[in-house]
């Protein structure tokens, strides 16, 4: 019976998140108006001459033509070049800035009314632009996120593909009651009354998430796009990847610690925190009452949690990595994120800054 309840547990809250997610996409109403103002598409840039060239062409081959196309880069290099090529306006600081404030610079001389911040190593549908900008004709849009995949190779960046779906379920799921809690930086359309309300990015490890945080606390909603599509470029070596979800645990944390009281009110946090919860569950029942016989049935279960909520847009070939994504890497990435949140606290406890670039 414990067994049976263990299984059930995940894939009973699978099931209510396809049915909320379901429930909003039904329900949903898409903006009647095409956006026709001027959209500031702006990419920050570092040690990015080798992937830039394709963002920068997606960019430009964009069906919305009404457009300025910015690239302020941190590293001199061949950028400008490549700028000068798809008619970007290049700006170039004198010191490394970091992402954050590299973008609150761009943002200064950007003239659009929307801004859509696009990550040198991320490529946008040519119809995603329009899609994304319309949406701000409603004052009380923040930000808006499209769908995006992963357009790298390799058995790592699809196993991060499998999370990537998952994320974006929860996206769906979160849209049920009004608004994310997160979105990923990657490929984000802001409005430019609301960015400049809230501050700009805000000096921080995931200045994504905080900037989404900051704008549900002062009232605005943060939305989902489907329709709209772009793909990145995840970590292709196992190091790379540690240091990236490290690094995310540390920002998470940081970012927590500032916006708690949003997140423990909001049924979304809970969402988006399902998946390690059970891990977290499984390990709690199987140490403290020793009921080891109980986790390949807790595993069973969140690997079917894990399958349900991913399967959109996924081939079955990918599908297939669910197991393993769930039985082994999962865990992993768990452990990266409890590696970053305690290192957080720590360098707080020692006084060291939370940005350091030096370790980047």
């Amino acid at each position: 019976m414990n067994e049976l309840l263990l299984f059930l547990l995940p894939v009973g809250a699978a099931l209510l998140f396809l049915l909320l997610g379901w429930s909003w996409e039904q329900g949903r109403q898409r903006p009647q108006k095409k956006a026709a103002g001027l959209v500031s598409i702006i990419i920050p840039a570092y040690n990015s001459s080798a992937t830039i060239g394709q963002t920068l062409q997606s960019a430009a081959n964009s069906a919305y033509h009404n457009k300025e196309i910015i690239v302020v880069n941190d590293t001199p290099d061949s950028t400008r070049q490549l700028c000068r090529k798809y008619g970007a306006i290049y700006l170039e600081n004198k010191q490394r800035l970091g992402k954050a404030n590299a973008l609150n610079q761009a943002a200064k001389q950007a003239r659009g009314s929307v801004l859509v911040f696009l990550d040198a190593d991320t490529v946008i549908h040519k119809d995603a632009i329009g899609m994304l900008a319309a949406w701000f004709a409603d004052g009380s849009v923040a930000a808006v996120q499209p769908r995006y995949g992963v357009h790298n190779s390799g058995l790592l960046p699809s196993l991060l593909a499998v999370e990537d779906r998952l994320n974006q379920s929860f996206f769906k799921t979160s849209m049920f009651f009004g608004t994310m809690l997160g979105f990923r930086g990657c490929c984000i359309a802001v409005s430019r009354s609301a960015f400049e309300r809230l501050g700009g990015w805000s000096d921080t490890i995931i200045e994504d998430i905080d900037f989404c945080a900051k704008a549900v606390r002062n009232g605005y909603k943060v939305l989902y796009e489907p329709h709209a599509y772009a793909e990145t470029a995840e970590p292709a070596t196992f190091s790379a990847m540690v240091r990236q979800k490290v690094r995310w645990g540390k920002g998470a944390w940081h970012v927590f610690r500032n916006h708690y009281r949003l997140y423990l009110t909001r049924p979304q946090f809970l969402i988006y925190m399902s998946a390690y919860i059970f891990v977290l569950i499984a390990l709690v029942v199987a140490i403290t009452w020793h009921l080891w016989m109980v986790l390949p049935a807790l595993a069973l279960g969140t690997m079917a949690h894990i399958a349900m909520l991913s399967r959109n847009g996924g081939q079955k070939r990918s599908m297939l990595l669910v197991p393993v994504y769930a039985a082994a890497f999962l865990p992993v990435i768990s452990v990266c994120y409890l590696r970053g949140i305690l290192g957080a606290i720590m360098d707080r406890r020692k006084g060291r800054p939370e940005l350091d670039l030096d370790s980047w």
